[in-house]
């Protein structure tokens, strides 16, 4: 049965659980994510308009971007303000693109 926190006493008992209440379920944030990944002029800048995106791929600490031509990775990189309600803020850092063929 999950904990329901009525207090300041059962934060304590969490720990560091209690962090990571009020955050986005991980599919609305790595929606997020993506949003910005797609939106960041980093893509347009290096790859330009006529490169067309086959795939984004989850990795480990980011995603990995496939076109026609070439891949990119983009590293997520959290920003921790402790207790947050709403998405967990983050940037993102693109690789220079590499050539796939």
């Amino acid at each position: 049965m999950d904990k329901v926190l009525l207090n300041d006493m059962d934060r304590v008992e969490m720990g560091e659980e209690y962090l990571r209440i009020g955050a986005l379920p991980p599919a609305i944030q790595r929606m997020k994510e993506i949003q910005a990944i797609m939106a960041h002029p980093f893509l347009y800048d290096h790859l330009g308009a006529s490169e067309l995106i086959e795939s984004i791929e989850k990795t480990e600490n980011g995603y990995l971007i496939y076109t026609q031509n070439y891949s990119i990775s983009v590293e997520v990189v959290y920003i921790s303000e402790g207790r947050k309600i709403g998405p967990v803020e983050f940037r993102l850092e693109f690789s220079e693109p590499v050539s796939r063929n």
